[in-house]
């Protein structure tokens, strides 16, 4: 009750009270609708809730100017702030999510409106025009159809990469086996029955068909994690991906690659996996 109650006095400060004794938006205020607009527009899907992850905001030709002068680290904070809000509610998203800025003539100065845009999880979206006009929107958005929801990871053909023929340390396949408690030379990332070996030389995990293990879901970023061996054993790093990556309950931190034996468990957002030694 008391949350109900705070919440309500905060909606009449940051509204009627507030459009009397304020003249201008300001970016705080921007990120409280973004993720407002974030939690009214989610869809429930199969087994997970999809947020928008493509955010217009409307703002009256001062208030536009004035954002505008920030320079673009403002865009890029008010996406990191969705990104964050997704992760903490749990929410499932197709893309990082992407803000940009327009023009509404007819808004007045300290108004500003936010659509939110479910887009289809295979196209990517736009990129960001802050100085282009447009109209402001409706007070209500017209529904948008929720995008397909994958039933599963398929995976997809694996393109044939050129210049890069991974030979095993020490020359011919014919060479012999690496001693008892070494690394294994190669592991195998098993989802779902199948088995997708990762060579001598690493690879990449993704959704991009240039990966060398290709994840059809839009769980999984277009370059999600990468595994290499190193000197100590394998390592998994995360590519800055926009689910995360988890081994072993652990989340990773994008830049600081994290042990991966044989046996792991991993998790690339709710896309679970196992990793195993190779042959």
């Amino acid at each position: 009750m008391l949350r109900d109650i705070e919440s309500k006095l905060a909606g009449l400060v940051e509204g009627t009270f507030g459009r009397l004794f304020r003249s201008e938006v300001t970016p705080a205020e921007l990120a409280r609708g973004l993720a407002r607009e974030m939690e009214a527009t989610r869809r429930q899907g199969l087994d997970r809730t999809w947020a928008a992850h493509h955010y217009d905001v409307y703002l009256s030709p001062d208030d536009h100017d004035r954002i505008l002068r920030l320079g673009p680290s403002l865009l890029e904070e008010l996406s990191n702030h969705l990104l964050v809000h997704a992760r903490e509610q749990r929410y499932a998203l197709a893309h990082t999510p992407v803000v940009r800025l327009h023009r509404g003539d007819e808004l007045p100065p300290s108004r500003y409106g936010v659509a939110a845009i479910h887009e289809d999880p295979d196209d990517e979206p736009p990129a960001p025009s802050p100085a282009r006009p447009a109209e402001p929107p409706a007070d209500h958005a017209a529904p948008i159809p929720a995008p397909r929801q994958p039933t599963g990871p398929v995976a997809e053909p694996r393109r044939a990469r050129s210049g890069r023929v991974p030979t095993p340390p020490g020359g011919a396949p014919g060479a012999a086996r690496p001693r008892a408690g070494a690394p294994p030379r190669s592991l195998v990332v098993v989802l779902e029955g199948r088995r997708e070996p990762i060579g001598p030389d690493g690879g990449v995990i993704g959704r991009s068909r240039e990966c060398d293990v290709v994840i059809a879901s839009a769980e999984v970023s277009r370059r999600h994690c990468e595994i290499r061996p190193g000197r100590d054993g394998w390592t998994i790093d995360d590519l800055g991906s926009t689910n995360g990556v988890v081994v072993d309950g652990v989340p990773v931190q994008p830049g600081r690659p994290a042990p991966l034996r044989p046996g792991a468990q991993l998790e690339l957002g709710t896309i679970v996996a196992r990793v195993e030694a190779g042959a």
